[in-house]
């Protein structure tokens, strides 16, 4: 009886523990069914801060003068005012609203006052509101807000409480009656998982950031027949969850599409993307704003169309259309999992660039020749040889006597975003600070010779469609630089570097722009060895040396080995030989050379650490290192091994590696945490193979500081002694007295 009393207590005591949780919002609950479908697809961020980058001036002057001849009553993005406070827009409309209100919130906490609500959106659009039916008007809005009970929220099968969903619909009649909006459904609901004091709050968030919620009061005023309302709703012609809405108030109010832009549009509503080539320009907004649609994470990405989409900008060769089409095509050599269409689709793409690209996107045409697709790899070769046909550089003529400390000739040339006038200028100046250092000569743009071409571009990622419109652009969330290389004498291209940072600056100081990017290049071992690797490339063989310490990082590998390839290198210094074994591993190599290869492979073991490859072959490589050292017999050696030793763990605690945040996301196991250097991998050696190479690595460390260790090491070693696996403690022991014994006889 006693033990039933206990444990009924003790349920209470843990059902009032998650219900203080709650209301504090400490505790999170899960919805325990699905999300309903049909609701809202569509939502519209909050507004980003004030446009801070200058506009398009490099558009083409046809864009420019078709947009001049539109006189719309549609507002385009340079005139929207995105800064400070505004005077509200005159009253051009006027409304009589009836509702039918059905709030379940107002029972449990301040409920939304929907109509309070509405009403500043009409205001916001010129619509004001009347009180009675005796009041002129012209117009009545019909609401119907309904509240009701969500789905189930807990924790496993226990229930805490439920969620609410929203049902709104708005209807417009004009003054004669005529139904000129017939119904505008939005929905709101809790979402999938919450803190127990938003439950409600946000179901009435998922409504209003619709964006059939936000563009309410442009809805109305457009069934109403305010042009100006309808002009801003045109670009909504093309948008899943408001085009037929749209669509309908045009057709019921007569509201004529005459100006390019809005022809556009309607084009694209009915999926004619032959009419927006012959539209020109002016289409490229709206080509853009339909790529967006299209490319949209919340849609299943449509690479046929979006194909087709780049096909018609690259048609019309405006600079912001091309700036899209280059950066999709860029995506193409990382696009994993693609659909079935995405082969036919990606060679689409690529015949675009191939049309209007240049010397910037051979590198990128270089990675994407390297997919698997037949189609995408020969789409890809094909425009690189047409692409290279307009280099107007030419190569220099080979030196009779080639030497060692040649100094290459580059060209250097710099591309920005077609809206910024200026160019990341310190970030430039530490290129070609690095590039000069390496022994390179830096030619003029018009230079018609030279070894190679370094080509720094520069992103931004913003609103393209705004930036095609000639207005401002709101500031970039993320902003980057790649470095590229191409090898005149070869026609060969170089992915050099890309540093991509997001932009958490005061958006109103243009000149703090690229300063993260200049941070973290500063900071990026790629950068690093940029200047000797486009030395050693473009034929000065002494840099090589310099490039071959950076062979044993898994990241800069690929690139060194490949000019070490090309250049026939053969290195006589010992510890550059070292370095090579190292990467073949021919680990007894390194015990032939002897004392100049205890660095390279202590660097090595380091390296080996942070690894995200597979565990196993990890482990395997540390043993081999490890016992190469115990082998050299220098006692130099020892710190190293001692913090690979460290890394490591006696069985009956978790087994601990170094490991980067990446390898953490790609080995699935959670979030890094407060410590993120290391990981628990004890999952990682439950197999058979994981467990025997993790013992072996252990083992094989243990052993080479039983000969080369300090008196440091013992205190490692010694907690080996009594590890649960018993060919580890042995080696321990067997160790511990092996340095014992040394260490003795030294002193």
């Amino acid at each position: 009886m006693e033990r039933v009393c206990y444990m009924k207590t003790l349920i209470r005591v843990i059902v009032l523990i998650l219900v203080a949780g709650a209301i504090t919002g400490g505790v999170f609950y899960y919805k325990m069914k699905a999300p309903s479908e049909g609701r809202n697809k569509a939502s519209t961020p909050a507004p980003r801060e004030a446009v801070v980058i200058t506009p398009v001036e490099e558009a083409s002057q046809a864009r420019e003068a078709a947009l001049a001849e539109e006189g719309s009553g549609a507002t385009t993005p340079s005139q929207v005012v995105t800064g400070d406070e505004t005077k509200p827009p005159a009253i051009v409309r006027k409304v009589l609203i009836k509702a039918e209100l059905e709030e379940r919130g107002k029972d449990e906490q301040a409920g939304f006052d929907v109509v309070s609500s509405i009403k500043e959106k009409l205001a916001q659009s010129g619509v004001g509101v009347v009180d009675d039916e005796k009041t002129a008007h012209d117009g009545t809005v019909y609401i119907t807000y309904e509240e009701g009970q969500g789905e189930a929220y807990g924790m496993g099968t226990f229930v805490m409480f439920y969620g609410t969903k929203i049902d709104c619909t708005v209807k417009v009649e004009d003054a004669s009656g005529k139904e000129t909006l017939p119904e505008l459904m939005m929905f709101g609901e809790t979402p999938s998982v919450v803190a127990m004091d938003e439950v409600y709050s946000s179901a009435v968030r998922d409504l209003t950031q619709s964006l059939q919620y936000q563009q309410l009061g442009d809805i109305v005023a457009a069934a109403l027949k305010e042009k100006k309302a309808s002009g801003r709703l045109v670009e909504f012609l093309i948008d899943p969850s408001l085009g037929e809405a749209v669509t309908s108030i045009f057709e019921r109010t007569g509201y004529e599409l005459t100006t390019p832009r809005e022809k556009a549009y309607l084009a694209l509503a009915g999926h004619d993307l032959d009419e927006c080539v012959k539209i020109g320009p002016p289409a490229v907004e709206a080509l853009i704003r339909y790529y967006d649609q299209v490319n949209s994470v919340d849609y299943q990405k449509d690479w046929q169309t979006i194909g087709n989409i780049l096909t018609a900008l690259a048609q019309i060769n405006d600079p912001v259309g091309v700036s899209v089409v280059r950066r999709e095509v860029e995506k193409i050599s990382t696009e994993t999992d693609p659909p079935d269409d995405f082969e036919e689709g990606a060679a689409t793409c690529i015949g675009a660039i191939e049309s209007i690209g240049g010397e910037f996107d051979i590198a990128t045409l270089s990675d994407v020749s390297r997919r698997e697709e037949a189609a995408v790899a020969t789409a890809a070769n094909k425009a690189s040889q047409k692409l290279w046909e307009k280099v107007d550089v030419k190569a220099e003529p080979p030196a009779a006597e080639p030497k060692a400390d040649y100094s290459p000739r580059a060209v250097l040339r710099v591309k920005t975003e077609p809206w910024r006038k200026d160019t990341p200028q310190n970030v430039t100046d530490s290129i070609v600070k690095q590039l000069k250092a390496a022994g390179i000569e830096i030619l003029s743009n018009d230079a018609k010779s030279a070894d190679g071409i370094v080509l720094v571009e520069y992103a931004e990622d913003v609103d393209r469609a705004e930036a095609s419109a000639g207005g401002t652009i709101a500031r970039p969330e993320e902003v980057s630089c790649r470095v590229s290389l191409l090898n005149l004498k070869r026609k060969h291209s170089y992915q050099l570097g890309s540093i991509s940072v997001s932009t958490n600056y005061d958006a109103r100081n243009t000149k703090s722009l690229y300063a993260p990017v200049l941070e973290a290049m500063q900071k990026s071992e790629e950068f690093a060895i940029m200047g000797p690797r486009v030395a050693a490339t473009l034929g000065r063989t002494v840099s090589i040396g310099g490039l071959i310490p950076s062979i044993i990082k898994f990241e800069l590998q690929p690139a060194i080995v490949e000019i070490v390839t090309d250049a026939d290198y053969e290195p006589t210094n010992p510890v550059e030989l070292a370095y090579l074994a190292i990467v073949t591993g021919k680990f007894d190599e390194c015990v032939s050379l002897g004392k100049p290869a205890v660095e390279p492979l202590g660097k090595y073991l380091a390296e080996e650490l942070k690894s995200t490859k597979d565990y196993a072959e990890s482990m395997n490589r540390i043993a081999e290192a490890a016992a190469a050292l115990g082998k050299i017999g220098d006692k130099a050696a020892s710190k190293d091994l001692r913090a690979v030793l460290k890394t490591f763990q006696p069985k009956d605690k978790p087994t601990k590696r170094k490991v980067s945040e990446d390898a953490i996301g790609e080995f699935n196991l959670g979030a890094a945490g407060e410590d993120p250097d290391y990981y628990d991998s004890e999952g990682m050696v439950d197999s058979e193979e994981g467990a025997a190479a993790v013992n072996k690595a252990t083992i094989a460390v243990i052993e080479a500081l039983g000969k080369v260790g300090d008196a440091f090491a013992l205190v490692e070693i010694n907690r080996y002694t009594s590890d649960g696996r018993e060919e580890v403690a042995k080696a321990a022991q067997v160790a511990k007295s092996e340095l014992q014994a040394r260490l003795k006889q030294k002193h």
